[in-house]
């Protein structure tokens, strides 16, 4: 692990030679929680409205691909944005009581911490749909348990998660610089940088090699 810690639309386009994860159910794997943090945006239909935004993404281990010839073969991968809230009119407790199969209470959902979802294995329900822009983009539609005594292959990518809240600078290097953007631009990375002058620690790390629950199931 690298370090702890909606429209819910994140996807693949078929542009600029990517290749669109296909259609169907896959098994797959969380590996990057990135939180981009609280943005002033326009919407044609809400206006403007200040959104915190949370990133997670899957590895999907049955379509594997060679991106890069020194690499090797490497998992084809997905992204889903949320808008980063615990309230049930947003999307993004539904999808992860969806992806646990079971309810959170209010006890379990006021101390959750969106950490404990690296590593975890997931079914991956993945449709293709054109937007107005004319791109075909790969949509997770849906998500679940893998099915009862199901083998999930080993995670393959390192586990990485990002907050601005406690930005860590090596982390946050390795982002692409589109991600680094959107992060820089938030109130809480603005707040991280005006305090940083004042006062600088460490943020707390953890690392393991072990997982702390079954690598077949969702434990969360």
């Amino acid at each position: 692990m690298t370090q702890k810690n909606a429209n819910p639309r994140m996807v693949i386009p078929d542009s600029g030679g990517f290749e669109l994860l296909p259609e169907g159910v896959h098994i797959a794997r969380c590996y990057q929680i990135i939180h981009l943090g609280t943005r002033t945006k326009e919407h044609p239909k809400w206006g403007t409205r200040a959104r915190n935004e949370i990133r997670i993404t899957w590895e999907v281990p049955g379509e594997m691909r060679v991106f890069d010839e020194d690499k090797g073969e490497q998992p084809m991968v997905i992204s889903r944005s949320f808008t980063f809230t615990k309230s049930r009119k947003g999307h993004f407790v539904s999808f992860l009581e969806s992806w646990r199969g079971k309810s959170f209470s209010e006890k379990e959902l006021e101390s959750f911490d969106v950490v404990n979802l690296l590593g975890q294995p997931c079914l991956l329900n993945i449709v293709h749909a054109e937007a107005s822009n004319g791109n075909t983009y790969a949509n997770i539609s849906s998500i679940s348990p893998p099915l009862k005594d199901s083998k999930v292959p080993k995670g393959i990518n390192p586990q990485v998660w990002y907050t601005p809240i406690a930005h860590d600078q090596e982390v946050f290097d390795t982002l692409p610089e589109w991600m680094q953007e959107e992060i820089e631009d938030s109130d809480e990375y603005k707040e991280f940088v005006e305090g940083a002058g004042s006062e600088e620690s460490e943020p707390e790390t953890e690392e393991t090699n072990e997982l702390p629950w079954d690598e077949n199931k969702p434990s969360f």
